[in-house]
């Protein structure tokens, strides 16, 4: 959504995200348009010596994938003279590449239970890694609810004399569906006001109309597809499934990671569901379809129908 705000405001706007969806282009963006491969190629090929002479280092290991990527990222935005860049953090935040950028803004959204085995056990704990991004004297919006997270980012907050802002309710609109996108625009906006950009009430709203986000309750035809990746995220899911689709017994096609939630992600959606398909992800890291299948015959208590002959078939629950 800023990404968008701020391209409407004529501003040269570059977006990086992570991961990727379908092409590892999608992580690198201006004005909405990925890079070109070509552009990769050649950034790839510049940066190179650098990565190399890194790993050499006798203090410094090889670079990793994210910090490669990341490198890449501000390469191309610098030789492509953006006016301003929206920056996702890739996981946490205090040890995450994209923490040397000193921003106008730091943009803490709803805190969640993910990635725990890097970012602990507890809210107020995946909070502090979190709360690393602050930098002194930056303004902090958040879309933290949780007291304990709160507690954290406030108290760094004010370590470093940096106001915050609590993302509250707004009268823009958007074309994304959920409830939850609510705040998420609600974040959005404070974060661009808190930013010091000179931006339009027009701006914003021609470009929250234009916000685009493949995979987030993204309907195509009579599907919907969608990116939940932990039990929070499936939670939104369901509700607005339930919100869009109600009373509607409706097919699941299920992948996960198996560093994921995946019972309780199992437990959450598989209640609005006829049927439940599950399939290999493209990682190896993936659960495999059979242990999905038990755990969603598990919680639907029903015996699940179909046999898989490999990893590779789908495998169906009646639920």
């Amino acid at each position: 959504m800023s990404h968008a705000v701020l391209t409407a405001a004529g501003y040269r706007t570059g977006l990086y995200t992570s991961p990727h969806l379908v092409s590892f282009c999608e992580r690198f963006q201006i004005k909405g348009q990925p890079i070109a491969a070509a552009d990769v190629v050649r950034v790839v090929e510049q940066l190179k010596p650098v990565l190399d002479k890194v790993a050499a280092h006798p203090e410094f290991r090889q670079p990793t994938f994210f910090e490669a990527v990341t490198a890449l990222a501000l390469q191309y935005f610098r030789e492509q003279d953006v006016d301003v860049v929206v920056w996702e953090t890739g996981l946490g935040g205090r040890l995450d590449a994209t923490n040397v950028v000193t921003p106008l803004v730091s943009v803490i959204t709803n805190i969640a239970f993910d990635h725990m085995q890097y970012l602990g056990e507890t809210l107020a704990q995946i909070a502090h890694e979190k709360a690393g991004i602050i930098k002194p004297r930056v303004p902090v919006v958040t879309a933290t609810s949780d007291p304990d997270a709160l507690a954290v980012i406030r108290g760094q907050a004010a370590l470093l004399e940096c106001p915050v802002t609590i993302a509250a309710g707004h009268e823009f609109t958007t074309p994304l569906l959920g409830q939850h996108q609510i705040i998420n625009c609600a974040t959005a906006i404070a974060a661009l006001k808190a930013s010091g950009l000179e931006i339009s009430e027009t701006a914003t709203r021609a470009g929250l109309a234009k916000t685009k986000w493949p995979g987030r309750f993204q309907i195509v035809g009579n599907v919907v597809l969608d990116g939940a990746h932990n039990a929070d995220a499936a939670r939104r899911l369901a509700a607005t499934l339930q919100e869009y689709f109600p009373g509607r017994r409706l097919k699941l096609i299920l992948g996960v990671l198996r560093d994921k939630n995946y019972d309780e992600m199992c437990r959450i959606l598989a209640p609005l569901a006829a049927e439940i398909i599950c399939v290999p992800v493209r990682a190896n890291a993936r659960v495999i379809p059979t242990n999905l299948r038990s755990c969603a015959g598990r919680l639907t208590h029903r015996r699940p129908s179909a046999l898989p002959r490999t990893s590779r078939t789908p495998v169906r629950a009646k639920t």
